[in-house]
């Protein structure tokens, strides 16, 4: 084998060796911030301190991730925090916008903590803080929220969701918890055009909870006509009008009865005056007692129809 395909896959087992790979490999050096928690074997980042350049080789990491308990990504630029993204100009403070609010960069970790999400059987803990969710990035996360078998809580708490476009989010039936619904209440501090959000089907979310989501959202339709609609969930009704299948009789021997299901069964013409025709398919012969003139077995007879 290949030494670099050896070491490449090596590093793929443990998330920091993978990092300090990929590091060398673009001849950068690991970024502090990003070990600060190697030993307890989490990653959790301030995003508003990495560099554009910095954070290839850490995406690619986070995207053949198997090993992390928990990913923490968190932005305080949106609310106002000094940190080591500012810069002073004699007198005056000017407030550097980090790599991570723009529009592609935030598309690209979507999509690593996606392709994790699809791979990952230890990722328990997902947290992506103030970070400008938009309607493609959604997309993207739900798309692996919908795969993992691991994740326990999921926050995107002070996330504003949506680019002044998306109004619709189902989020059916994929296992979100207490903690990932709470942070939709979050979000709705700063969005206002989210006017469909369902969470229904996960019943890992309190009832009460729900209830207040769903009234948020609805104070954000604020009545009006909306053009996405919520998806009905199917009714106990359907379920017992459900078709059932016919069985036909094949014919009676010493051991019993033998039956197949064919299909569906077909409503019967309610017409006055008309019969129901008998179609070659639906035909069920009655079954003649054994030592009776003509009595075939029935496995004797489907031969007997497959050579004529």
């Amino acid at each position: 084998m290949i030494e670099s395909v050896k070491i490449r896959r090596q590093c793929i087992l443990d998330f920091y060796s993978h990092y300090e790979h990929l590091c060398a490999v673009q001849g950068s050096a690991p970024l502090a911030s990003v070990q600060a928690k190697k030993l307890e074997g989490v990653l959790d980042i301030n995003a508003d301190r990495i560099k554009a350049a910095d954070w290839v080789p850490l995406l690619t990491a986070i995207r053949h991730n198997k090993t992390l308990p928990s990913i923490v990504i968190k932005s305080l630029h949106h609310q106002g925090h000094a940190d080591l993204g500012s810069e002073r100009q004699g007198p005056y403070t000017r407030r550097r916008i980090p790599a991570v609010r723009s529009k592609d960069l935030t598309n690209q970790l979507c999509k690593a903590i996606k392709g994790c999400l699809m791979i990952s059987s230890s990722l328990r803990n997902l947290e992506l803080q103030g970070l400008l969710l938009r309607e493609k990035d959604l997309i993207l996360l739900t798309k692996g929220l919908s795969t993992t078998t691991s994740l326990e809580q999921l926050s995107l708490a002070h996330s504003p969701i949506g680019d002044g476009g998306l109004e619709t989010l189902d989020l059916q039936q994929c296992g979100i918890t207490n903690e990932g619904a709470k942070s939709f209440l979050d979000a709705f501090k700063t969005n206002t055009t989210l006017v469909v959000l369902d969470i229904r089907k996960n019943p890992l979310v309190d009832h009460a909870l729900m209830k207040k989501i769903i009234e948020r959202v609805l104070m954000n339709a604020d009545g009006t006509n909306l053009e996405y609609k919520w998806l009905p969930s199917p009714s106990s009704k359907d379920v017992k009008n459900k078709p059932k299948k016919r069985t036909v009789v094949l014919g009676n021997g010493r051991k019993g009865k033998a039956t197949i299901r064919i299909g569906f069964a077909s409503k019967k013409s309610s017409s006055p005056g008309k019969t129901m025709s008998c179609d070659q398919d639906s035909y069920a012969p009655k079954p003649l007692p054994p030592g009776t003139h003509g009595f075939l077995p029935w496995r004797t007879a489907e031969r007997a129809k497959q050579h004529r």
